[in-house]
């Protein structure tokens, strides 16, 4: 019987790994690999282990995308970062842009604008967030276009397996 080599069975590929980038949004530290941010960071205490955006097929397989485009800038606690990211197999094909911002003042902002380039049956098209398990339960405030909505009670699923979390109620208003 072959073994896959250690690359898959550590990473999921045999490839090369992804570059990953370190930045700074005031106090908060971050990775991006990938179109993914990465082990956000608040000094010594990790507040999000990982945000990105999924495109899952009607088996809730994952399709990864390829990221092309890609651009940073930094400058004295802040930076910029632009990419355009293509999911696509068998007959899915989406493709978006997406744009994360961290500012002084300790904000980050993740924003994807994307469209369907074929038609076809998918699970789930969004943003997808994976925080420790010490941290589940405690809010986190999204701002859709559609509306406001907050992940504060995530399912027994989530709170047991570590995974991400659906929003389950709705947010109180900005002060």
């Amino acid at each position: 019987m072959d073994t896959l080599p250690i690359r898959t069975l550590y990473y999921g590929r045999d490839g090369p790994l992804p570059e990953k980038r370190e930045f700074r949004a005031g106090p908060l530290t971050l990775l991006f690999e990938d179109g993914d941010l990465r082990y956000v960071r608040l000094g010594d205490h990790e507040v999000l282990r990982r945000v990105y955006v999924s495109v899952r097929d009607s088996n809730w397989d994952t399709v990864l995308p390829v990221i092309s485009n890609l651009y940073a800038e930094t400058g004295a606690g802040w930076f910029r970062i632009s990419f355009d990211a293509e999911h696509r197999r068998d007959e899915i094909d989406f493709a978006w842009k997406g744009t994360v911002t961290g500012d002084a003042q300790g904000t980050v902002t993740f924003a994807m604008d994307g469209r369907a380039r074929s038609t076809f049956r998918r699970s789930r098209i969004g943003f997808s967030l994976i925080r420790q398990k010490a941290c589940t339960g405690a809010p986190r405030r999204s701002t859709p276009k559609a509306g406001n909505a907050c992940a504060s009670r995530p399912s027994s699923k989530a709170a047991t397996a570590n995974s991400s979390a659906a929003v389950t109620e709705p947010c109180p208003p900005l002060p």
